[in-house]
């Protein structure tokens, strides 16, 4: 994913919109595998209280 981006804004590739098709849902799929696994390890890391 970082050659992707740097390919694109720093030496200004030309991408295809079928590559773009291909790309852009792998970013809400990396936000939402980040997300879960942040909160599932706060939910370890915090001890119980009784």
């Amino acid at each position: 994913m970082l050659q992707f981006t740097i390919g694109v804004f720093a030496h200004h590739e030309e991408v295809p919109p079928s590559r773009w098709a291909g790309v852009l849902p792998v970013w809400p799929a990396l936000v939402t595998l980040t997300w879960d696994g942040l909160s599932a390890g706060r939910r370890e890391a915090v001890p119980e209280t009784a």
